[in-house]
């Protein structure tokens, strides 16, 4: 029996906080059912690469980077 199984890195931009940071959340998905995460680290949506999910690289923004690669 095949399994479907998928991650997907999203900011939340309606939910900036006062320093205009955006939380990013973890989409699981296994077999159609779908839960997301926060991943409680906050960054500048304007640094989000949507299609690489992950943040354009800096120093200051490498701990998040970091996330992406420990899965």
């Amino acid at each position: 029996m095949n399994k479907s199984f998928n991650l997907l890195f999203s900011v939340k931009r309606s939910k900036t906080n006062t320093e205009c940071f955006a939380p990013v959340y973890l989409c699981i998905t296994i077999d159609g059912v779908h839960i997301e995460i926060s991943s409680k680290r906050y960054v500048n949506p304007d640094k989000w690469n949507i299609n690489g999910q992950k943040l354009t690289h800096n120093n200051e923004d490498k701990k998040v980077s970091m996330l992406t690669s420990k899965l």
